[in-house]
């Protein structure tokens, strides 16, 4: 796929025209072994939520590891808010499969650990901790610790100090794989009542076929043996997003189309 995928933009309004995120001819290759991504060309606009979805081994996540200048590039060029990823650093926040929280501190503490570093003043630093708590309905949990917590709500605190700092892109690998169904889906609203008020860009990894329709303004299938982008989904049902949209048969209709993509990778691709 020579030119770069034009994704929906989702947000209408005090958007740049320009791509919040640009990779051009993009591989990976770890040492000698196989290539893992080849000749990735993409833009992102701002305002956009896009989904990865592939088999496993594809390289979604690598992808994302890309993005954010977690790892470097073999070849071509990665180009975030209009500089290099290196330099993009400060404008993403990144949310790994696990929550990651230190066991030590309290769910505002960790909260506020990327705010230390940026050396907010400690009045600023719960400022912001309780504003995102109470965004994520976890106000009644700032001086738990991680133990005192389920799976669904160290998660949320996992989210809440990936926007401390008011991201302008937000990175998720897969962060709701391992919660059971239910707390999947309240989560999914919470993340896009979450995108309506800060307003970020979202990229995000999931093996979803449901929670990739229901979040994202487009999915990107991807192919294994090396990674490629296989294909390009729009997603039009309109935002705000609730659990009445997955009753919708046009709902279900684009799970389908989702679907049979993904087995049709199981034929070979030329």
């Amino acid at each position: 796929m020579r030119q770069a995928l034009k994704l929906i933009v989702d947000y209408q309004t005090n958007m740049d025209k320009k791509p919040l995120v640009h990779l051009e001819q993009v591989s990976k290759q770890f040492g000698k072994g196989p290539v893992i991504l080849d000749n990735i060309n993409l833009e992102i606009q701002r305002g956009d939520l896009i989904a990865l979805i592939g088999p496993s081994g594809c390289g979604k996540s690598t992808l994302l590891k890309l993005i954010a200048n977690l790892i470097p590039a073999s070849s071509g060029n990665i180009n975030v808010g209009g500089g290099s990823a290196e330099s993009a650093r400060e404008k993403l926040g990144y949310v790994f499969q696990d929550a990651n929280l230190l066991p030590w501190a309290t769910a505002a503490d960790n909260i506020t650990l990327p705010l230390k570093l940026k050396r907010f003043s400690r009045n600023q630093k719960y400022k912001i901790a309780r504003k995102l708590l109470s965004l994520v309905g976890l106000q009644h949990a700032a001086d738990h610790y991680p133990r005192q917590l389920s799976g669904g709500m160290r998660m949320r605190v996992s989210i809440a100090r990936a926007l401390s700092t008011q991201p302008e892109l937000l990175l998720l690998d897969e962060p709701f794989g391992a919660l059971d169904e239910m707390t999947r889906d309240d989560l999914n609203e919470e993340l896009l009542k979450l995108r309506l008020v800060q307003k970020w860009t979202g990229v995000f990894v999931t093996h979803s076929v449901t929670e990739a329709v229901f979040l994202s303004s487009s999915i990107l299938v991807m192919s294994a043996n090396p990674g490629r982008i296989y294909q390009e989904i729009p997603v039009e049902f309109p935002y705000p997003r609730t659990a009445e949209t997955r009753r919708e048969p046009e709902f279900q209709q684009k799970v389908m189309q989702v679907t049979e993509a993904l087995h049709s990778l199981r034929e070979p691709i030329r």
